[in-house]
């Protein structure tokens, strides 16, 4: 699904404000930043956050005394304190990805696929207390990994017609299927709260506050819906973006080797430490700025008596929304905007122009990433482990990061943006050696030890 780049485009051709359906307007005018989303919040949460109820999480609660309540717990379960009891578990899982690329050595992998089983082994240590093995060549238990692709994908598609999940429940085959999900979420949630954790985890905290609550029945789906919610934050879209720094980073060999040597220098990667690293988190927030969670935009709903945006009014019990994507490739708040330039956070702050984007907007997209910061050691393990190197299918020579050839690894994605036939990418992760760039790269290979030439590709 590209919405966000559909929608890209018809404002390109329209301009800042898209009638995009009957009653729902799209805009990227940043003065609608602060009346939609800031502080004064004058909007309320669209219809498409009913979607979960009444398991809804803390992005889908509408009511603002208990989004109040629940962001505060969430907020300690993701504090820097709380970060340290989970470094363990995050050491653990990134061994467990370590030891399978070293395994698959001359062997085609599917290296989107693994890091998605990679994000959610973490989260489900850290929510259901207990490991699904699926770092694993066996597989594990993927059902829920497996939902949350195919659930993520009908949201997309429904986000604007949400009264239709109601309709299609009642049908046999997605009645079924939905009763299974739920049915095996509060099994497994059950399961947790009965035996415990060996371990501190993200889902002790939510139980805690859970048991000063009344025990209805509804508490306890909301219970269950927070803590889906957490898990869905840290894995789904924490693998993306994961894979988009890797592919940031091997576009460009400075850029890497220079982070490369500041995590060296690190002695471990304590939320202290990594904390220090300003280049390491000037790249995930550039990362974030081009490749956005919920890239098309949060839903807000006008009040009845309507709202001005400077000359502008729109009509109340409208649905509006500013889609992240074109709001962060928007000229009027970032300079060179189509750019990858980590220096924008760092040394030069001219290149965000626009203050109002950052002291409005900005605040947003950092809580869509919060839960992504138990993955930032992650990235200290991978990155310090191994360099990068990327090549197109094209006349472009490549460029090399040299560094210690203790992995070697090499990902071939698909990717948007780029002309037609040159979205092929290759990725080499640990080695510098220098390859001819082929006539058609058509496989995917991640493997440990010695470089020999494959199919498509010239050494």
């Amino acid at each position: 699904m590209k919405i966000h780049q559909d929608v890209h485009q018809i404002h390109q051709q329209y301009g800042d404000y898209v009638r995009v359906g009957p009653m729902e307007v799209s805009i990227i005018d940043p003065a609608a930043l602060n009346p939609l989303y800031g502080h004064s919040l004058e909007t309320a949460k669209g219809p498409c956050y009913i979607l979960m109820e009444p398991l809804d999480g803390l992005v889908f609660t509408r009511d603002k005394k208990e989004h109040a309540l629940r962001r505060k717990i969430v907020d300690q379960s993701l504090s820097s304190k709380a970060l340290v009891i989970y470094e363990p578990v995050i050491a653990k899982c990134t061994e467990q990805l370590l030891q399978i690329i070293e395994s698959r050595s001359g062997n085609p992998l599917n290296i989107t696929d693994w890091l998605k089983r990679y994000s959610f082994e973490i989260m489900g240590h850290l929510i259901f207390g207990r490991p699904f093995n699926t770092i694993s060549e066996e597989g594990g238990d993927t059902f829920l990994l497996d939902s949350i692709h195919s659930d993520t994908v009908m949201m997309g598609y429904l986000r604007h017609m949400p009264w239709i999940p109601a309709l299609l429940i009642k049908t046999p085959f997605f009645r079924k299927t939905n009763t299974r999900f739920w049915t095996w979420l509060e099994t497994n949630f059950r399961h947790r709260t009965e035996n415990g954790s060996q371990n501190p985890d993200i889902f002790s905290w939510l139980l805690s506050a859970h048991e000063k609550s009344p025990k209805t029945r509804l508490d306890t789906y909301k219970l269950h819906g927070l803590g889906y919610s957490i898990l869905l934050a840290g894995s789904d879209t924490s693998f993306s973006a994961a894979t988009n720094v890797f592919f940031n980073l091997a576009r460009d060999r400075a850029l890497a080797h220079n982070l490369q040597q500041a995590l060296d220098d690190v002695p471990d990667m304590s939320e202290h430490n990594l904390r220090k690293i300003v280049l390491l988190n000037a790249v995930i927030y550039e990362t974030l700025r081009l490749c956005p969670p919920a890239a098309a935009g949060v839903q807000r709903i006008t009040p009845k008596e309507g709202i001005r945006i400077g000359e502008n009014y729109i009509p109340g019990n409208v649905l509006v929304q500013i889609p992240i994507y074109s709001i962060h490739r928007d000229e009027r708040s970032f300079e060179r905007p189509e750019e990858f330039l980590p220096e924008r956070w760092t040394t030069r702050p001219e290149l965000n122009a626009g203050n109002r984007v950052l002291e409005t907007w900005w605040g947003l997209v950092l809580l869509l990433k919060k839960p992504q910061r138990i993955k930032k050691p992650a990235l200290w393990h991978l990155i310090r482990l191994s360099g990068v190197e990327l090549k197109f299918p094209s006349s472009s020579l490549p460029r090399v990061a040299t560094a210690s050839p203790t992995i070697s690894s090499k990902v071939l994605q698909r990717l948007s943006g780029f002309p037609k036939g040159s979205r092929e990418v290759l990725i080499i992760l640990g080695t510098s050696v220098l390859l001819k760039p082929a006539a058609h790269w058509v496989y995917s290979y991640f493997f440990a030890g010695r470089y020999s030439p494959v199919e498509g590709y010239t050494a």
